[in-house]
């Protein structure tokens, strides 16, 4: 995936400071209030239940924006990044992971949050709130 870099569960012990090859990714901030959860509870952090998912891809994002799942970045990068959003542009709406759930479905956890996101884009809920431009969505995936 272009404009991305691999995403990792792990603490600030283990920065970029520690280990300058690791990409930067420190973790993941979720904002467990959305209504895509509504069937895959979870905390604002993550925890076991987001290992095979936290470890894939986190999108860097053109500008700082609010996301489902925000990648937190390292102190030496500070990159605005995502592995979950939502936007409007042009009129449509876009819901955007990095997760690549579909090559996770031996994971129990992931075909629930896969089911959890097909439920919710279904749904009367599924109103992004963030407008992005149409260049700046072509620019995320170039």
């Amino acid at each position: 995936m272009p404009n991305s870099i691999k995403a990792q569960f792990s603490t600030d012990f283990w920065s970029v400071g520690t280990f300058p090859e690791q990409e930067g990714a420190m973790g993941q901030l979720i904002d467990s209030k959305h209504p895509i959860f509504e069937n895959f509870p979870t905390e604002d952090h993550t925890n076991y239940q987001w290992w095979p998912m936290a470890s894939q891809r986190a999108l860097i994002l053109p500008e700082y924006m609010d996301t489902i799942i925000t990648e937190m970045d390292c102190f030496a990068y500070l990159r605005p990044m995502t592995q979950l959003m939502e936007v409007s542009c042009e009129g449509g709406k876009l819901l955007i992971s990095s997760m690549g759930l579909q090559d996770l479905m031996q994971y129990p956890e992931a075909r629930a949050l896969l089911s959890s996101i097909y439920t919710y884009m279904d749904s009367d809920k599924f109103e992004p709130k963030v407008e992005m431009s149409k260049e700046n969505v072509l620019a995320m995936f170039k």
